[in-house]
């Protein structure tokens, strides 16, 4: 109980029964682990009957009592993007463009067909010769362990990648 005062807790309830007793209270979530580790001592254990996040400078909990008519106030805190995941999407947006921007590209009256792997429209006879192509080998590869397409730039960027650091391996360093 005293340690409850050193954690600035605000006690809701407290139940004491003969060979149990419970208290339900509210605490910083810095705490927390401190708090599960001092009752593991004693052979006691926490739940977690609620979690509250707020924006940093944010208010108490009281004004959230009824959640229903507060849900509109409710701000998302934006996530900031690293710079690798912000390029990454940046790209992946730029071959959905390049793709329909093919798509449409094509004669209408020609029937088109897509490939799944690298996500490009083209008629039935380049669909053809795609299909044998290191690109399309390349994006096949990278569909079947789950991972997205790459423009046909990038992929022979990452193929004379790999064939440099083949050639590597012969010498002895």
């Amino acid at each position: 109980m005293e340690k409850l005062d050193g954690w600035n807790a605000i006690v809701l309830s407290k139940d004491e029964s003969a060979d149990q007793s419970s208290i339900v209270c509210e605490i910083e979530p810095s705490v927390l682990h401190s708090c599960e580790e001092k009752l593991k001592d004693v052979q006691g254990r926490v739940e977690v009957l609620s979690v509250s996040a707020h924006k940093e400078g944010g208010s108490s909990t009281d004004q959230y009592d009824n959640v229903a008519d507060n849900v509109e106030k409710a701000q998302p805190v934006p996530a900031k993007e690293s710079g690798a995941v912000a390029q990454l999407s940046e790209t992946m947006q730029k071959q959905s463009l390049s793709s329909e921007v093919d798509s449409q590209g094509q004669a209408p009256g020609k029937p088109q067909k897509r490939c799944r792997e690298c996500d490009v429209f083209m008629e039935d006879k380049l669909y053809r010769d795609h299909c044998k192509s290191g690109w399309h080998k390349h994006n096949y590869t990278r569909h079947k362990n789950g991972l997205p397409p790459l423009s046909q730039e990038e992929c022979l960027m990452e193929m004379e990648m790999a064939e440099s650091q083949r050639g590597l391996k012969d010498y002895d360093f």
